[in-house]
């Protein structure tokens, strides 16, 4: 079950934050400045350091949902994860400038208005606190100190975001929130 759930998530948008968790890795990783960085974040093929970190995130994945105790707080955390897990690329999107010169912000970013942000807030913290309920707190709270830190460490490595950073962060909070459900489910 838990191989589907993970396979149906990874179908279902591409695979598109599993590639941007694996290409921050490998800059990060394996980049000693900030334009080495960018480059190997551009670079379509994976690295060391990349197909690691991808390996034990879908492992962390399929551990933590392999660890439900309930089907109800399973169904819950599926719902919240992946809808905090967004809210944190609205929300570093917003904050923080595109990391490369050219191509100005980047065409999910450079339409982004404090609307769009209050709105996604709005209803992601709706939907996470509603169904969630405690523990959607937990989870807010922590998807708010990733994105927070995660923020920080972009800038100073990056000099901002990029698509590839919005994955990692994003891929970082649904296991990040799996990860508290299972560990704090009574």
């Amino acid at each position: 079950m838990a191989v589907l759930l993970i396979a149906s998530g990874a179908l279902v948008t591409g695979a598109l934050h599993y590639d941007g968790f694996a290409d921050t890795v490998d800059a990060l990783g394996g980049g000693w400045s900030r334009e080495q960085r960018l480059a190997i974040m551009k670079d379509p093929r994976i690295g060391t350091f990349g197909a690691l970190a991808l390996l034990l995130a879908v492992l962390a994945q399929f551990v933590a949902l392999k660890s439900f105790r309930s089907v109800e707080a399973l169904c819950q955390a599926l719902i919240v994860a992946p809808c905090l897990a967004r809210l944190t690329i609205v929300w570093l999107a917003w904050q923080l400038p595109y990391a490369r010169a050219e191509g100005g912000k980047g065409r999910f970013i450079e339409f982004l208005r404090a609307r769009h942000v209050f709105g996604a807030a709005l209803m992601g913290g709706g939907v996470t606190l509603g169904v969630g309920g405690w523990m959607g707190s937990v989870a807010l709270a922590l998807a708010a100190t990733l994105t927070l830190l995660a923020g920080r460490y972009f800038q100073q490595r990056l000099g901002g975001v990029t698509g590839d950073a919005l994955g990692f962060v994003s891929q970082a909070c649904e296991i990040l929130t799996y990860g508290a459900w299972v560990a704090l489910q009574p």
